[in-house]
Order: C-alpha cells, then structure tokens, then sequence
C-alpha cells in the first residue's frame, strides 16, 4: 500500500516540497523524484554522490524526506486539543 510522503529541497536559494505517493521511500528515490519533477533525465545512476552531482547542476541540493503526517483528526483529538486551548487561554492575563 502506498504513503504519501513529503520531499523537502532547495532548488537554488527557494524551499520547495514534493508530495509524492510510493510503496516505500529512502533519500536516493527522494532524490531522484526531485530531480524527475524538474525533467532531469538522469539514465542509469548507482549511487547517491551520482545523483547530488547531476542535481548540483540544476540547482537543486539539500534534499531530504519525511512521511506526511496526516492533518485529519478524530472527534476525541479535537476535543481534547481545543480544551487545551481553553486551558492556555484561562492562563493569558486580562488587561
């Protein structure tokens, strides 16, 4: 089953993220897809120093990956996240 995962990159000096959905993910397909998005033809590549060079001459570098983290909540995690709410704000002083 796939998971959504997040790519975060440099591409010259602006962050940017790539969603992308796959079975698995390590930092070589994290760089790969980058480099798929921008239309880089990178043939057969064996090792990650092979990828961070082609890349370099797109400008694209510092690439890393996480798991998205999902943004729905249930019922009981809304509830409990707004009484922490009201909890913070019962502490704000009143002026």
């Amino acid at each position: 089953m796939d998971a959504i995962y997040e790519v975060h990159y440099m591409l010259f000096e602006t962050k940017k993220l790539l969603i992308v959905s796959r079975d698995s993910m390590w930092l070589e397909r994290a760089w790969l897809s980058v480099l798929v998005r921008h239309g880089v033809h990178v043939g057969v590549v064996v090792d990650l120093t092979s990828l961070e060079h082609i890349a370099s001459r797109y400008g694209i570098r510092d690439v890393r990956w996480n798991k998205a983290v999902p943004v729905t909540l249930s019922f009981q995690e809304r509830s409990a996240l707004q009484l922490d709410i009201q909890y913070m704000l019962s502490k704000v002083p009143k002026h």
